[in-house]
C-alpha cells in the first residue's frame, strides 16, 4: 500500500464532512406556524435550565431522537420587555455540554437571529436553553430554531 491508498479514503471521508455542512436540508422547529418556542429568564441575572420545547409542548430533542443534528440558527421573534438586554445558553445532555451563547437586546429590533456553527448533538441527548435578563421577573423571549440531521 502507497500513501496515495492511505490518503485517498482519508481526504474522501474529509470532503464528505465538508460538503454535509455546506449543503443539506435544513429544517424549522416548532415546524406549525401556530406554535413557537418561549425562552423563560426567571429573575434578573440568575440562570434556570429547561428543555427546549414549543407552545404545543413538543421538545426539541425529540427531532434527534434517532440520529445526530445540528443547531444551524436560532431566531428570536419577539420579546416581552423591550428594555431588557437577554442572554441565551444552549447545552445538551446530563452536562450541558455547550453549544452557543447569545445575546439579545428587547429594543426595537423585530427580529435577531444568530447563526451556529453548533458540535453534533449526539441522537439521544436531551436539549436545554438558560436565560437571564437584567431587570424584569420572567421575562420571556419568543422564537425559533433552525436545524438539520448528520
Amino acid at each position: 500500500m502507497d500513501i496515495f491508498d492511505f490518503l485517498i479514503p482519508k481526504i474522501k471521508a474529509i470532503s464528505d464532512i465538508l460538503l454535509l455542512e455546506d449543503r443539506h436540508e435544513t429544517y424549522i422547529f416548532p415546524a406549525d406556524l401556530t406554535d413557537e418556542v418561549a425562552f423563560t429568564a426567571p429573575a434578573a441575572g440568575v440562570w434556570n435550565w429547561s428543555r427546549i420545547k414549543d407552545t404545543s409542548g413538543n421538545f426539541l430533542d425529540d427531532l434527534f431522537a434517532a440520529a445526530d443534528g445540528r443547531i444551524t440558527v436560532i431566531v428570536i421573534e419577539k420579546t416581552d420587555d423591550n428594555s431588557e438586554y437577554y442572554e441565551i445558553e444552549l447545552g445538551y445532555g446530563d452536562e450541558r455540554t455547550h453549544i452557543t451563547s447569545m445575546r439579545v437586546y428587547g429594543g426595537n429590533v423585530p427580529r435577531q437571529s444568530e447563526r451556529l456553527k453548533s458540535g453534533v448533538i449526539p441522537a439521544g441527548s436531551e436539549i436545554f436553553y438558560r436565560c437571564k435578563t437584567t431587570v424584569a421577573l420572567g421575562s420571556i423571549l419568543r422564537g425559533h430554531f433552525r436545524y438539520h440531521i448528520v
